[in-house]
């Protein structure tokens, strides 16, 4: 029963707060957000791990199934607290909107559909909460429906032809109907597996008889399993709609960079993880899934974070930046295949699978608060470009370093929570040749991140603003004081445990990497801190000039990829759907009902009204004309 009220009091707090006023509405539903939060701490506190079944289709044998074990217990927490402080913030944040019933019921149907997520212990019932989630965000991100222009993603101009502004209604579409591609795929495999194995329980298929498929059958099921995930969490090439949901408030931006929606692809992979362990130990051919997953979340990563270096407005560099970890997480559930058929260790490739869920949990925690934070800048400040604004601590001090504090741990910097949990997902994927793509990252996120620290905060101040409202500093300053603490408590021990860990991990993984190796991405760290801090905190930014421009406006222009999904996919597939338009509907089926059919009853009515001229004696010669035909048609019969 406490299982079933933590999953659903935000919703069910939200439906009862439908008919009350805007005030009431947001306090009701915060209550939800927070019984939620207590009830999933007080499971994590128990120690207990169970698997509850209540009978849901019983002809196909379905149950609504929940898990309450360490990963479902972790990530519960965490969702259910960063829900609940988001929520405090949205109080004070949507005061005033136009629309509060529909936001706040949203958010609580959000909510439960993300816990329903992370306590399915099937993958019919876990169908429920993606499909809600997917829901959710496109009622969110199209939340200000009316398009306002201060509303928008991107600025006024064309590149190519193509719109590079999104309305809050375009991104909202955007982002259901390229979600929607990776779910036709991942309810595909549900069916087959189900079809195929008689069940979907999560635990259950860990031991499947996999060798029941044999050839591609096993790595295409897979790789139809894992579309989902990869474009609910908006992995290349399937990321653009992640930097467009932008349009919907902070706060949901925040909801959906932080613990929930993105999150959820990243936990779907973890957990299915090892059933395609279990699958590649009879099936070597599954490892091509693996590597997809470690290329794509490679490619990913960098691309996005190159394209944060030339953002020029607060949400999109935050934007990118989510990807960029998602990124990273991705390509550690893929080394995780990698190591096992390199060892034949379970033990080496569980190492990259926990590092996707600590970073999970470490990039939640500080994105959660830049968001909230930026929000907040965005909200005083009037406007969503970077450049707009300049010397802001000197009205918001309490948000410029609670921005400092959250970033800091994004990028990375010990004692931060963020160093520890990067520092394990950078050195899960430090094989082979992605070692250079660690080292990049490691390089290239502090820059972009003091970037927009040195030029929001620091510098001469050009525009007045108030400091937040404390209802709405208050949880963005809780989240980045919370990644000291937790920073110096995770591992126990500190950086020494880390070294210990990674170093068992390498040698287990037979990769010989000298000291000095496995420090190199915390060298291009320094080196990354001390160029940001000197382009943007001492010189508050450089004007580019040649190639370097240029290199800035590919990134800046989101290497074109608008262009291609927007004008070319998009604009190809309207060209073919008005040709076929024309050909089918026109041509043929208008030209059938709309003038063959009615000319032929036209002609056919004229030809019957020439036949009654009101003469007995034709009547007589129609009636025998009708006997002699009915009786030659029953003779030949």
């Amino acid at each position: 029963m406490i299982e079933a009220l933590l999953i659903l009091s935000p919703v069910l707090f939200s439906a009862i707060g439908v008919p009350l006023r805007e005030r009431a509405k947001a306090v009701v539903t915060t209550l939800g957000t927070l019984v939620s939060a207590l009830l999933a701490t007080l499971i994590f506190m128990s120690g207990q791990e169970y698997v509850l079944e209540y009978p849901w289709i019983r002809g196909l044998g379905l149950s609504l199934s929940i898990h309450v074990t360490g990963i479902s217990k972790v990530m519960g927490l965490l969702v259910s607290w960063l829900v609940f402080l988001i929520a405090v913030y949205s109080i004070r944040y949507m005061q005033g909107d136009y629309r509060p019933g529909w936001y706040w019921f949203m958010f609580g149907f959000f909510a439960t559909s993300m816990l329903i997520i992370v306590y399915a212990s099937n993958l019919w019932f876990l169908l429920v909460g993606w499909e809600g989630v997917g829901l959710a965000s496109w009622a969110l991100v199209g939340h200000w429906y009316r398009d306002e222009r201060d509303k928008w993603v991107g600025d006024e101009r064309h590149v190519m032809g193509t719109k590079y502004w999104w309305t809050p209604s375009r991104a909202g579409l955007r982002a259901i109907l390229t979600v929607r591609i990776g779910d036709a795929f991942f309810i595909i495999a549900l069916a087959y597996t189900f079809s195929s194995l008689g069940t979907l329980d999560i635990f259950g298929l860990r031991g499947a008889e996999w060798s029941a498929l044999s050839g591609w059958a096993l790595p295409l099921l897979f790789l139809f399993m894992i579309m989902g995930p990869l474009t609910k969490s908006a992995q290349f090439p399937f990321h653009e709609w992640l930097l467009t949901a932008m349009t919907g408030p902070t706060s949901v931006s925040a909801l959906i960079h932080a613990a929930t929606m993105v999150k959820a692809g990243i936990y779907v992979l973890i957990i299915i993880s090892p059933i395609m362990l279990g699958a590649l130990s009879v099936a070597p051919t599954v490892l091509t899934v693996f590597y997809l997953l470690l290329v794509l979340g490679i490619i990913t990563a960098v691309m996005t974070t190159v394209m944060a270096l030339a953002s020029g407005e607060f949400k999109l560099v935050l934007a990118n930046s989510t990807a960029a970890n998602l990124g990273l997480m991705t390509a550690s559930v893929g080394a995780s295949g990698v190591l096992y058929q390199l060892t034949g260790n379970y033990g080496a490739a569980a190492f990259p699978i926990a590092a996707a869920l600590a970073h999970i949990i470490g990039h939640a925690v500080s994105k959660a608060s830049l968001f909230m934070g930026f929000g907040a800048v965005i909200h005083e400040a009037g406007t969503r470009f970077i450049y707009d604004v300049s010397g802001l601590y000197k009205y918001m001090r309490v948000t410029a370093i609670a921005m400092f504090l959250a970033m800091f741990s994004l990028m990375g910097i010990p004692p931060f929570l963020g160093f520890f949990t990067k520092e394990m997902a950078l050195a899960s994927i430090g094989i082979g040749v992605a070692i250079y793509s660690a080292v990049l990252l490691s390089f290239l996120t502090p820059i972009y991140g003091l970037r927009l620290l040195g030029l929001t905060f620091l510098g001469e101040t050009r525009t007045h603003v108030h400091e937040a409202p404390p209802l709405m500093w208050a949880p963005y300053m809780a989240l980045a004081l919370a990644g000291i603490p937790l920073g110096l408590m995770w591992p126990v021990g500190g950086e020494k445990a880390v070294e210990e860990t990674v170093a068992q991990y390498l040698r287990s993984a037979e990769v010989y990497v000298s000291k000095v190796a496995m420090y190199i991405p915390l060298l291009f760290l320094v080196l990354g801190v001390a160029l940001g801090a000197y382009l943007y905190v001492i010189r508050h930014g450089v004007e580019l000039v040649g190639g370097w421009r240029t290199l800035w406006r590919v990134a800046y222009d989101r290497f074109y990829l608008p262009v291609l999904y927007d004008r070319i996919i998009g604009g190809g597939f309207a060209a073919i759907s008005r040709a076929l338009y024309v050909a089918v509907d026109v041509k043929v089926l208008d030209a059938f009902y709309h003038r063959l059919l009615p000319s032929a009853f036209g002609y056919l009515s004229a030809l019957f009204r020439a036949m009654q001229l009101g003469r007995v004696n034709l009547y007589i010669i129609y009636i025998m004309l009708g006997i002699i035909m009915t009786g030659i048609i029953i003779l030949l019969i």
